[in-house]
This record gives C-alpha cells, structure tokens and sequence, in this order.
C-alpha cells in the first residue's frame, strides 16, 4: 500500500512568481523500467524512406567465409572489406569482416545497410578513416546489427580499426537516416566515438554499450526517428554542441544522460533515467558546480545550504533525505557565512593552514550552541512556525524578527511560509526553499542549456539540470524526478536561469535546490513539505481547481515546484498525493 501524507500543515496552496507559455497540460507518458533499468517507451519519431538504385551500388555479401563483392570501389582482405571511393554499397549477410572506409577527404559514401549483421572480436565492426561525409542508409524494414566484443581500447595508443574507441568509430561527418533499424552492441568500449559530427536524420537506431553511448568531439544531432541508449557512462557526451529537433531520445545510463559545452532542445521527446546528472553542462575541464571549493575571498561552497529537521541540520553531502513529522526547513546563507543553530559552519574561513577553526571553549564539534534568551525562537528557521526563511527585513536590536503586522493574516512576508502554504508569491530569483544561482562562488562556463520545445522528462540520482554555464527555457515540457539526497538539486545552474516560457516541474529533496534566477519571467509555486512523499506516489497538481499535471514517476522527495504561464499572481495552486488533498 502506497503511503498517505496525513499532515494538515503540509497543505500546498502555492502562489509564485515567475512565468510561462505552457505546453498542453498532458504531461509526457509513464516511463516503464524493467529490473534493469532499461527505460522503454511506445512512442517513436516518423522516419521517411531513403532512395538509392540497386543496379548503380556496389554490392557486397557477408557471410561466415568472408565477403563477396560486386562493384567497383571496394575489395575485401583478411577479414576486412575496404572502401576506397565515393558511392553507393549495398551491404546484407552475416559474418565477422568489418568494414573500413577510406576514401578521399572530399569523398561521399553511402552505406546501404540492408539485413546485415557484423560481429567483430578484434577489430572495430565499422572504422571510417577518412572521407567527406558517410551515409548509413537503413534500409526498409530491415533490421542491421554492428556487434563489438573487443577488450576495452587504449586512447593512448594511435588510433586503427584494431583499437578505435567504439563499435562505430568515425574520422569524418557520420549521418543516419532511412526507415530500417540498427543496433549497435559494444561490450567494452564505446558504442559511436565520433571525431566530426553525427546527425541522426532519420531510422530507429539502439545503442548499448559499455561506456559512452555516443561520443564525439564537434556536435550531435537528431531530426527525426528514435535513438534508445543504454550506457555504461554517459549515454551522449559531446566536446561541442548537442541539438534536439526532433524524434524520441530515450537514455538509460550509469552515469549522466547528456553532456555537452552546449544543449539546445528545439523539439522531440527525451527521456533520460540516468544515475547522476540528467542533463550536465560542460566544458570537459573537470570542473563541475558539484564540487568543494576551498579558500578564496568568498568562502567555500561547501554546501550552502542545510537541510534542517527537528533541529538538526544535514551538513554532509550525499545523505539520503530521512522521514519526519516535523516541518522540513531549507536555511540559505551568503557565501563565507557561518551555519544556523545545529548546523557545522559552511563556507567560513579556514585557518592559517587550511584547519578547520578551533571551536569555543566547551563545545564539541557538530554541538547545537545555546540559543540567547532574548530569541524568538518560534520565528526562526526550523522553530514550530516551520516557515521558509524571510528575505524581509532586519533583526530588532535583541535579535528577534519583528511581529507580524495585525492585517497581514497568512500572506507571505519577504519569503515566509507558514503551515506549509505559500499566499502572495515571490518574484523569480528570491530564494524559495533553495539557493538563488550566480551567488559568486563559481565562475560560469561559457556554455548553456537552451530549452525551446519538446517534451522533456529526467529521472536522475545527481542533479537533475546541472549547468556549469546557463540555462534558458522558451517553451516546451520539463519533468524532473530530482535526487533523493541533500547533496544534489533538481536544478543546479551557475550562470543564468531565465525560463521565459514553457511549463518546468521539479520535484525530488530541497538539499541543493536553486531557485529560477531574476531573468525569468513565468511565474511558478513550490513548497517543501512536512513529510516525504514515497517512490511510486503520485502527485496532482490543480491550478485554480483544475487538475492540470499528473506526476506518477517520482522518487522519494520533499519538494514541488510548478512554472506555467497559467499560473497568475492570484491563483491558488494545489497538490493532491495518492488522492488526498493537501490543504
């Protein structure tokens, strides 16, 4: 049985700002998981015939004895068919000769898979060494299938078709198109490793592979047709640019699902169910907005933020997020500030050796200090109020918050939350439950995730969007599934973050959390809640009384953001979980 919140106080009457030209208000399908993991989805992009002439290609016949050729252009020698020209060549058989093209710099070649199955122990199944731009042709209703069991390749080594770093290894432009399938199989290396562009125009295309699914220096893209990743790493990891027009992506891997300097989503279904990041921007230096920096003028990053529950805060990356009954408080702080009452001090100086300071006289390290008597508690972080921190005004001269004024009753004051409800709003970029970006702990790369269409929807164990550069949203759907520890955020950035349009929901734990940056102009509610809803649970989102999202692939979580342009500084927005309503 799926467990109930039974909380009053966790009620979710969210009112935000920050804004957003929404898609429909059908959100993508369920994403079913076998035991492995294995993401599988029903729906797939069109993919359109590619013509070519049988009488004017070069046709070559694998079998288990070798290869016959008839044409011009190629010949076949110990265990490997050479292309040497540009042209068509037809391939179909079964057998372990690979294939190798290398034609002239300026060369075009197209190769016709149509029914052909290659397995290789040694040698890479397809090796492009040169040419201008080769063509796989997947040939109607057939099914081809590159297979590589080689051990796992050197990058020290010059590369040959003897140890070329994937299943498909290729020195030039790579496009895939036509109505066929292909399946690429490698067992300990890469399944593409591409040095210039792969574009996917069309096809049903399935990688599986020991490391990255698909890796490439300058650029990936894909039009139209269906490309499903099962990595051992990353499933696309690109030096350069990754651009989505179109068809279904659906990654499964070990690592992040997408890297890139720069991902650009103009249209498409992705589907990413991956261990770490789901979408990570990157310039390949190493550098990741997840690490700890230390030293500086600013303080460490260190964690910024602490989870704090009954008291106690979660000051060590990666713990698992833990059941409650009391209010779940997220307390921010500027950069080089100290932790609040029961958390271990983020981001202040270290001593003149790097050592950590001496604590007072009689304190033990991780010991809650006294609170002064001239306190109030109850209105600050984590007290019975359970409210979000104000970004409001000062402290009084004995350290208390100021009253609320008689006649506010309820409505939010510079960011409080009280009881679990948010009335008023926030505009885009206060903090909310989490760290607003750009707080001058890192250096932003220059890099972005640009979403201007499609249906995007990520299950990821690290962030959910990790951008070490920018990200920027116009339009399109975005699920996230976000982490289960406090040591990742559904959404971490470290330049800007202006969703001007399109609809973004973020679920998953509040330890690292950002919210959207000053630039954004939809406005969005979110919430975190007393208690954790459960894997499996499913949430409804109401907008104004109308149910308008169904969440039924979440993980184990505390905390709701909507951004959607229906959304208004009036509305009432509201979350229903396993069918009770929060109020």
């Amino acid at each position: 049985m799926k467990k109930k919140m039974l909380i009053a106080s966790m009620g979710i009457a969210m009112c935000i700002l920050t804004a957003c030209r929404g898609l429909s208000s059908d959100s993508l399908g369920s994403i079913l998981a076998n035991s492995d993991n294995e993401v599988q989805v029903s729906v797939s992009g069109q993919s359109e015939d590619v013509e070519y002439d049988e009488s004017e290609c070069t046709v070559i016949k694998i079998s288990a004895s070798g290869a016959v050729i008839s044409g011009d252009g190629a010949r076949y020698e110990d265990g490997i068919i050479y292309i040497s020209e540009a042209g068509d060549y037809l391939l179909s058989g079964s057998g372990d000769a690979s294939v190798c093209v290398s034609a002239g710099e300026e060369d075009n070649v197209r190769l016709i898979l149509s029914g052909v199955s290659i397995t290789c122990d040694d040698m890479a199944p397809l090796y492009i060494e040169e040419g201008k731009n080769v063509y796989l042709v997947l040939d109607s209703g057939t099914t081809n299938t590159l297979t590589d069991n080689r051990e796992e390749s050197s990058d020290d080594e010059e590369t040959n078709i003897n140890n070329a770093g994937g299943a498909v290894y290729s020195a030039c432009d790579l496009i895939i198109e036509g109505s066929g399938s292909l399946e690429i199989v490698s067992e300990n290396n890469d399944g593409i490793k591409a040095k210039d562009d792969v574009k996917i125009k069309s096809g049903n295309v399935s990688v599986q592979a020991a490391d990255e699914g698909i890796d490439g220096n300058d650029s990936f893209t894909i039009e139209e047709g269906t490309l499903t990743i099962k990595a051992g790493d990353k499933g696309i990891k690109i030096n350069d640019t990754i651009t989505i027009d179109g068809g279904t992506i659906n990654i499964t891997a070990d690592d992040e699902g997408m890297q890139a300097l720069d991902v650009v989503i103009n249209d498409g279904d992705i589907n990413i169910d991956a261990k770490d990041d789901g979408i990570n921007i990157s310039d390949g230096s190493g550098s990741s907005g997840d690490e700890m920096m230390q030293g500086g003028p600013m303080g460490q990053k260190m964690q910024n933020q602490e989870q704090v529950q009954s008291g106690q805060a979660i000051s060590e990356q990666g713990e698992t997020l833990e059941e409650t009954g009391q209010q779940s408080t997220t307390v921010t702080r500027a950069p080089g500030q100290g932790g609040s009452a029961g958390g271990q001090m983020q981001g202040a100086p270290m001593g003149e050796n790097g050592e950590k300071p001496e604590l007072p006289e009689g304190m033990e390290e991780g010991e809650m200090p006294e609170i002064p008597e001239n306190m109030d508690v109850a209105n600050f972080q984590g007290g019975p109020n359970g409210g979000q921190m104000g970004q409001g005004g000062p402290m009084d001269a004995d350290g208390e918050r100021p009253e609320k004024p008689e006649n506010m009753d309820g409505q939010m004051q510079g960011g409080k939350m009280e009881n679990g409800q948010m009335q008023g709003g926030m505009m885009p970029g206060e903090m909310q439950g989490g760290q607003q970006g750009g707080m001058g702990m890192e250096t932003a790369i220059d890099g972005a995730l640009t979403i201007n269409g499609g249906n995007i929807y990520i299950n990821a164990y690290g962030d959910g969007i990790d951008s070490n550069g920018s990200l920027y949203m116009t339009g399109g759907y975005v699920e996230i599934s976000g982490p289960e520890n406090a040591g990742n955020g559904t959404l971490d950035y470290v330049g800007e973050c202006e969703v001007t349009g399109g609809t973004l929901i973020l679920t998953g734990s509040t330890g690292m959390q950002q919210s959207l940056g000053n630039g954004s102009t939809v406005l969005s509610a979110s919430t975190t809640l007393n208690n954790y809803y459960d894997d499996g649970d499913t949430i409804e989102i109401y907008i104004d009384g109308n149910k308008v999202y169904t969440l039924d692939d979440i993980k184990k979580g505390n905390y709701i953001m909507i951004s959607d342009e229906s959304i208004t500084s009036s509305s009432k927005v509201e979350a229903v979980i396993n069918g009770e309503r929060l109020e």
